[in-house]
């Protein structure tokens, strides 16, 4: 028999909120946007359960997927197809669970020459039972009178259950007595774990509901609860104990924190400001252990700057002397041959045409008398 541990809406609120929270992630959902849709103000169920922020588990929708995340759920679902009807499923033996036509199935364990089920699922000789697919069986037989086989909980508001010896099912727990403290300052009462303000409606008579103080001061991290016998006429909510909540429950601006309602919401510079003003050693130390991929990203930073810079100063030196290398000024040079006369009388002195006043040209290059000659471009390196 399989023991489960029920609860109210206000009860073991925390872990069920969580359990199904995590589900939605992994199913496929995204947290819920602030919208009027997918977050509706507290008089109308409150956030659901994709909300950024933890929820509580005590207000109406905190229990529920919101339109926003039934469809991402219900996109992925499709996408991958793992709730889809398998009809043409085919049982088989070493998949851990009994079916028809078999005795027992303990999975990969048939192999095991010490299990009581073998390989094609009937119990081994010898073997009445088998200690994996029941919890009563110890050693293949039906576990003495007296053998433990459910450990009671304060949380599941149940006593320890043991075997009778008789058979291979474990007894139903009993109760745990009425008023036994559980889950989040909650009581357990006819074998439920219930919340604070609905087990103090049972003591006093009251209809007490749920409900977040929303001043910031000592209440705001409370137990408060509003009385409802008059649902027309709603009372105040206001704290009914001196209790504060636990570190990291819910406030009604962000979460609490030493009894303290710590907002979530305020400015980037307020939040700066308070964080350097607060700094020291320990802190920043604590601070880089909870949020250790961002503390090698920003301690990342410094290295990764001075590499980009170092890089680029690299390159700019190397373009410069690449540039240094490769100049090749040039000019052209123009020079102009005349010809000199050899007649008798001619002005000037006799010069024979073999001889050129400032450079040697040979032959084979000299060009028409007449013309002005440009020489090639000339390189210098």
């Amino acid at each position: 028999m399989c023991h489960l541990i029920t609860c109210r809406p206000t009860q073991c609120s925390y872990s069920n909120v969580l359990l199904i929270y995590l589900s939605g992630h992994n199913f496929g959902s995204e947290h819920d946007p602030d919208t009027a849709e997918c977050n509706p103000p507290e008089n109308t169920g409150g956030n659901y359960l994709m909300w950024p922020i933890a929820v509580n588990g005590e207000e109406k929708n905190n229990n529920k997927f919101s339109p926003c995340a039934s469809k991402h759920i219900g996109q992925k679902l499709e996408e991958i197809g793992c709730l889809v009807d398998k009809s043409n499923y085919q049982e088989m033996c070493g998949n851990g669970k009994v079916e028809d036509n078999e005795e027992c199935d303990n999975g990969d364990s048939n192999f095991d020459p010490g299990s009581c089920c073998n390989e094609v699922c009937k119990l081994r000789t010898g073997a009445i039972c088998s200690d994996e697919n029941t919890q009563c069986c110890l050693n293949c037989q039906v576990a003495p009178n007296g053998t433990r086989c459910f450990d009671g909980l304060s949380e599941s508001c149940k006593q320890d259950s043991y075997c009778n010896g008789k058979n291979f099912t474990c007894s139903e727990a009993a109760n745990l007595p009425d008023f036994t403290p559980c889950l989040q300052s909650g009581g357990c009462y006819q074998g439920e774990c219930r919340g604070f303000c609905e087990l103090k409606s049972i003591k006093t008579g009251l209809a007490l509901e749920p409900c977040l103080c929303r001043e910031l001061d000592e209440n705001a991290c409370k137990w408060c609860c509003y009385n409802n016998s008059d649902p027309n006429n709603p009372g105040t909510c206001m704290p009914h104990s001196n209790y504060s909540y636990d570190d990291g429950r819910k406030c009604f601006a962000g979460y609490c924190e030493s009894g303290k309602c710590v907002m979530l919401r305020s400015s980037s510079i307020v939040r700066i400001f308070n964080f350097i003003r607060g700094v020291s050693l320990t802190r920043l130390a604590k601070f880089m252990k909870s949020n250790i991929v961002l503390a090698v990203i920003i301690t990342s930073l410094p290295f990764y700057f001075g590499f980009i810079m170092l890089s680029k100063q690299l390159d700019e030196n190397a373009r410069k002397k690449s540039e240094m290398y490769d100049y090749k000024p040039t000019c052209t040079i123009k020079i102009a041959k005349h010809s000199f006369s050899t007649r008798a009388g001619a002005v000037g002195s006799e010069i024979p045409m073999d001889h050129s006043p400032d450079l040697d040209i040979p032959e084979s290059d000299a060009q028409s008398p007449q013309e002005d000659i440009d020489l090639a471009t000339s390189s210098f390196s």
